[in-house]
């Protein structure tokens, strides 16, 4: 339709989701009490578009790093239709392997093996090389040495693929099978500190959350200092999901956290499963007055995904309508559920917390090694470079 006669005889009516509502409104700051009209949601999809464009720059030099090695390789092996091995050489370049692990296709650039790099001869093809890693400069980001163009790549590639519908004979790689773990009863432990809000000492239901870090690869790899974290706790049937060896680390069978037991009392919080969750919501319901609370959290792992880092969603039961989330443990939970986005009003205390730049206001007494938030409260960092943990 070509609307010829808009704000005469004609009019439009977008609608739209409730996601992309939020996001009209957050491109014009906006609340959601005020009015939106055609000129809102056309200034959203230009600054989609320009997105969208910006997001696929990455894949742009990868496709264009690709077409200069094609050229090269055809270059140096002219005869590559009679000669084996120059037909050999020219199709390793342009084969791509498929089939790759997670840690190929995620891993930081700095920790993979570098590609052999081709020496370009011809002129013109070495000129858009050099615009090409200009243009890569331009846009990949190098705080604190953080590579993610791969992964951005990585991911572009798949949603363009979908979208041209490029007919490709993909090798599978089969799932590895591992045995569950059964699934144990309500252990005393936990269900006396739900009732009790107090934590039983020695006892095996539970663990520190940092503890449990450290069997992971990434605290195999650099270490969890002991001594971090005393009050964020994680269950024992949350951690123990498959039947792996005793000296196999494997973050790959881990659960997502999703329901923290809080004690207000004691200020301690443990992280359960969904099977206790279920098992203990009913009987939560029935203390008068509640000792402890079952908070509903979800780490963000998208840009626009909705925030529950002030735990103040849901709970059962009800929160105070004036409690708050103690600093530390939106901190610590995001470190161990892998929050990969927060608040700008975390950023001076987070960044301080990561050591991404020198600690304020630290006076001489304190131990260069150890921080100062929460209120002038010491804290102990959970290892000794936080910075390169959480990159890993």
């Amino acid at each position: 339709m070509r609307l010829r006669q808009l704000a005469t005889s004609q009019s439009v009516v977008f609608f739209a989701p409730p996601e992309v509502h939020h996001s009209i409104l957050q491109s014009h700051r906006k609340t959601l009490g005020d009015r939106l009209d055609s000129n809102d949601v056309i200034h959203w999809l230009l600054d989609q578009t320009c997105r969208g464009i910006e997001l696929l720059q990455p894949l742009y030099v990868s496709q264009g790093m690709d077409f200069c090695r094609r050229v090269e390789a055809a270059a140096a092996n002219p005869d590559f239709l009679e000669d084996e091995k120059q037909r050999q050489a020219y199709l390793s370049v342009l084969d791509q392997q498929e089939k790759q692990t997670l840690e190929q296709l995620y891993a930081p650039l700095a920790t993979q093996k570098a590609r052999k790099e081709v020496a370009f001869k011809d002129p013109l093809v070495r000129d858009f090389v050099n615009d090409l890693n200009n243009l890569k400069e331009s846009i990949q980001d190098t705080d604190n040495g953080v590579q993610v163009f791969a992964y951005q790549e990585v991911e572009q590639e798949r949603e363009v693929a979908i979208e041209i519908e490029v007919e490709t004979v993909r090798e599978i790689q089969k799932p590895q099978h591992v045995k569950a773990l059964p699934h144990h009863s309500l252990r005393r432990d936990v269900l006396s500190f739900a009732q009790n809000g107090r934590l039983t000492a020695g006892s095996q239901s539970y663990e520190l959350a940092f503890d449990a870090l450290r069997r992971t690869v990434a605290g195999l790899k650099h270490g969890v200092n002991p001594n971090a974290g005393r009050a964020l706790y994680v269950s024992a049937d949350f951690v123990a999901t498959v039947d792996l060896p005793a000296d196999q680390p494997d973050d790959r069978y881990e659960r997502p956290v999703n329901y923290i037991l809080w004690s207000p009392m004691a200020e301690v919080a443990l992280i359960i499963s969904p099977f206790k969750a279920e098992a203990l919501v009913a009987r939560l319901r029935k203390i008068h007055p509640p000792k402890t609370h079952m908070i509903l959290y979800a780490a963000p792992a998208t840009r626009r995904m909705l925030c529950f880092d002030k735990l103040n969603s849901y709970a059962v039961p009800a929160l105070p309508a004036s409690w708050t989330a103690p600093a530390w443990l939106t901190r610590e939970l995001g470190i161990y559920a892998g929050r990969l986005y927060f608040d700008s009003k975390e950023n001076e205390e987070l960044t301080s917390y990561l050591q991404c730049r020198p600690p304020t206001k630290i006076s001489k007494e304190v131990d260069p090694s150890e921080d100062v938030t929460d209120a002038g409260q010491v804290v102990i960092p959970f290892t000794k470079n936080p910075l390169a943990f959480m990159h890993d």
